[in-house]
């Protein structure tokens, strides 16, 4: 009788078990994430052998008020699996940093990198062709970076350093936490045909430095206001205003420079009446 009472439990079951047929549908894995979304974590693209880009896992939504480390700046569909990638640089990407706007007279001077991205596997399983292209600063901030370029107060974490001078042809970018000794805070558009005189482009740097970094004393610092133009043979150069004839444009440059041996270990920008941050 035992034995009975073990084979009806094996094989009762499988007379009984009702059957499905058929291949399991793959999951098509979330949307993307829609321009304009903050991400709370850092992103770390890969490219499979098609040339896709894939998103690490996990891509968290959050709200621009909280601390995040990016957002997605372009959301390009794509249906051919041939189509290359949107490049995430150039126009697309400046056009997110400066908002509806047309960009005219003054805009902040911000470093702001871009990572590509799309489906993970998940998504590309399920029919998912897309890329798009986060911004993000060197830190996590708050607010979001659409339009940046055009506030008068961006935070620290976009602010743009250099290991030397900014006013050069081989000024070398530095993440403003490590050693540095400039940082550039504003572009001015130059009117060529209403040219500013010197004493005016000074005026509106020491103005603009004020702003963004909430304090009037920076001892130690020198003020540069360097006027970069360019030229119908493709040429440019630094110069001097007023502009020479025949430039294209020009652009004067508004930041500030160590006068000494020391070294700036942070950004400027909101710095207030705390001491500056040199070693």
């Amino acid at each position: 009788m035992l034995l009975l009472a073990v084979l009806c439990v094996l094989v009762v079951p499988r007379l009984t078990a009702v059957g499905v047929t058929g291949a399991a549908a793959v999951e098509p894995g979330p949307p993307p994430l829609p321009a304009g979304t903050c991400v709370r974590t850092e992103v770390t693209p890969g490219v499979t052998d098609g040339g896709w880009m894939r998103a690490s896992p996990g891509l968290e939504a959050v709200d621009c008020a909280e601390p995040h480390w990016g957002e997605v700046a372009v959301l390009d569909q794509r249906t051919d699996a041939n189509e290359r990638p949107v490049p995430c640089r150039g126009p697309r990407i400046d056009s997110y940093l400066v908002g509806p706007s047309t960009p005219s007279g003054s805009t902040a001077a911000v470093r702001v990198d871009a990572t590509a991205l799309g489906p993970d596997a998940r998504q590309f399983a399920g029919g998912q062709r897309w890329t798009s292209c986060l911004v993000h600063s060197d830190a996590p901030s708050t607010g979001s970076l659409a339009g940046i370029a055009m506030t008068g107060d961006p935070p620290p974490s976009v602010g743009r350093c250099y290991q030397d001078g900014f006013a050069s042809f081989d000024s070398l970018l530095a993440p403003c936490p490590t050693p540095h000794r400039s940082e550039l805070f504003r572009y001015l558009t130059i009117d060529l045909d209403r040219q500013p005189v010197q004493p005016d482009v000074d005026s509106w740097c020491a103005a603009a430095l004020v702003a963004a970094t909430g304090r009037s004393d920076l001892a130690g610092l020198a003020v540069v206001t360097d006027v970069f133009a360019w030229f119908d043979d493709r040429q440019s150069r630094f110069v001097d205003l007023p502009v020479p004839i025949g430039a294209r444009g020009a652009t004067a440059l508004c930041g500030v420079q160590v006068v000494d041996d020391r070294l700036l270990i942070s950004s400027l920008r909101r710095i207030g009446e705390a001491p500056l941050p040199f070693v």
